[in-house]
């Protein structure tokens, strides 16, 4: 059986003119996400998470031959608590992870 990939992670090589580059995963925020240009993280204000596109926008081109790598990086908690129905359930273990 194959394990599915467990950080969603997108490659480009950048053209030098295009800033657009499309997501094949789901992201709820843009802080979510961790936008690298040759390895060193972009810095704020020169990307956005285009919502409706699903994809990260530039507002300058990377430079021809730069590597844009975009990973998605979501907080690991939960915001449910689950509760015990018909004693059927024990949600103790669960809710202490």
């Amino acid at each position: 059986m194959a394990v599915p990939e467990q950080i969603p992670y997108k490659e480009y090589t950048a053209n030098g003119s295009t800033s657009v580059f499309t997501l094949d995963f789901d992201v709820l925020e843009q802080d979510h996400l961790i936008v690298l240009l040759d390895d060193i993280e972009a810095s704020v204000g020169s990307w956005y998470l285009d919502f409706n596109n699903d994809s990260v926008v530039f507002t300058i081109p990377p430079s021809n031959g730069v590597v844009v790598k975009i990973r998605r990086e979501s907080p690991t908690s939960r915001f449910t608590e689950f509760q015990t129905f018909d004693n059927s359930f024990r949600p103790t273990a669960i809710n202490a992870d």
